[in-house]
């Protein structure tokens, strides 16, 4: 169903190839877009409030289409399929992305998206400087670095699902009035940037996370310390309570207060990190299963699906970049 706002910025309908791809390097990027079947009509759709340097933007293309794009430079993607199923390919993922997950470009991404017939996608387009902004803000000191969201995100995970209602939240707020005012765009622009850095896992998380902590209580610090230097064992959460002193509840309650995760959850985070590294400089003939059971994860299923919903790439293509 496409999105309806009481007044759109801007939006259009064509089944004119170079109009559409036009349209779009206006909104996005410059780009590269091809038909893949010519028996079927493009009968494209975009619809776009902006709020502030940033847009909610609806498109779908009604035939299947490629698209490959240059740097966005200037903004990330937080693109949910609401129909079909969309390809995503850059150096960081490889991926068919469905409604039940969302996929994340950053600005330092070069993507190749594969749309199919009946794809049609809601993108944030949040600014780089919205995002850089308060980034700044929250840790206190300017970013010596570009800063980089995990491209894949499980939209059934408690962050899946806390992003989906700031998806909502940005939706009614741009529904409330006919134009919204420069001054309230920006004021919701800075909110979805804040909950972006503090509920998506990106390269600058543990920076936030240390300011965070440093008013942590010192249950919280040992059972951190206990779990980064015990991952590869079997460890549940009444013997991490058990080692940092405290209740289980408690415990859970300031890991979720202070890192946005239960214990099982960030002792899964340390040991998805720890193999990734260790397939990035492992030698020839070293398996991936070998890695995973030496890093604590038994059940193999499970864990190349977290270690793809985490890195956008299953862990097999990652030990391949090593050939």
């Amino acid at each position: 169903m496409i999105p309806t706002f009481h007044s759109a910025d801007s939006g259009f309908r064509s089944s004119d190839l170079e109009e559409v791809r036009s349209g779009l390097t206006e909104i996005f990027t410059s780009h590269e877009l091809k038909l893949l079947d010519r028996s079927k009509p493009l009968e494209t759709c975009v619809n776009e409030f902006s709020f502030g340097d940033s847009s909610l933007v609806y498109v779908r293309y009604g035939a299947p289409v490629v698209i490959e794009a240059d740097q966005l430079k200037s903004c990330y993607l937080f693109q949910v399929v609401l129909s079909g199923d969309l390809e995503v390919n850059s150096h960081r993922m490889s991926q068919s992305v469905d409604a039940s997950l969302m996929s994340i470009v950053s600005p330092q991404d070069v993507f190749k998206l594969r749309w199919g017939k009946d794809t049609g996608t809601l993108t944030i387009r949040l600014s780089r400087r919205a995002v850089e902004r308060n980034l700044e803000s929250i840790v206190g000191v300017p970013c010596s670095q570009s800063l980089e969201f995990h491209p894949l995100l499980d939209l059934s995970s408690n962050e899946g699902q806390q992003w989906m209602n700031v998806q909502e939240f940005t939706k009614k707020q741009l529904m409330l009035s006919v134009e919204v005012e420069s001054d309230m765009g920006g004021v919701i622009e800075d909110t979805i940037a804040r909950y972006a850095l503090h509920v998506l896992p990106h390269n600058f998380s543990h920076v936030m996370n240390e300011k965070e902590l440093a008013g942590a209580p010192k249950t919280l610090h040992r059972a951190k310390a206990f779990l980064e230097a015990n991952y590869h064992l079997d460890i549940d959460a009444d013997t991490i309570a058990g080692y940092a002193g405290a209740s289980t509840a408690t415990l859970c309650k300031h890991f979720r207060r202070y890192l946005n995760l239960s214990p099982n959850e960030y002792l899964r985070s340390v040991r998805l990190e720890a193999v990734r590294a260790e397939l990035l400089s492992a030698d020839p003939g070293v398996k991936v299963a070998e890695v995973a059971i030496k890093n604590g994860f038994n059940h193999l299923s499970r864990f190349s699906g977290y270690y793809q919903q985490r890195f956008g790439e299953s862990p097999s293509s990652t030990l391949r970049k090593q050939e």
